[in-house]
């Protein structure tokens, strides 16, 4: 069996916000504390399969994806140049505001990925 170290193994130790509990918390404080718990993990889920649905709808093609308003648009342009500064098709994921605006002009670097087309990608 090989051997495992802590570079390699994901932390299994809960984080203290996750189990602190006040030793006086009633039923009600506890239910409270409980539900917001469960909303952020189900906010961080929701955010990482937009992520998974990206990802996989890029690789189907080869081209990048990015998200704008839960929506994945695929990058056609290798590179453009936008405001005087050329952008690479690869690089524009960490640029919010460039791909709003590619998004609110409607401009051709950018492809709207539809539900039907992601799943079809998904599966072939």
């Amino acid at each position: 069996m090989a051997k495992q170290n802590a570079a390699t193994t994901p932390a299994t130790t809960p984080t203290p916000a996750a189990t602190a509990a006040p030793a006086n918390e009633t039923p009600e404080q506890k239910i409270a504390r409980l539900e917001a718990e469960i909303a952020a993990k189900d906010t961080i889920i929701v955010g990482q399969a937009e992520q998974l649905q990206a990802a996989e709808a890029g690789a189907a093609e080869g081209r990048p994806v990015v998200t704008h308003d839960s929506k994945h648009y695929r990058v056609l342009a290798k590179q453009f140049d936008y405001k005087g500064v050329t952008i690479k098709g690869t690089e524009l994921k960490e640029q919010a505001d460039v791909i709003k605006y590619l998004v609110e002009s409607e401009s051709g670097v950018l492809q709207l990925i539809t539900k039907e087309e992601a799943s079809a990608e998904a599966q072939a």
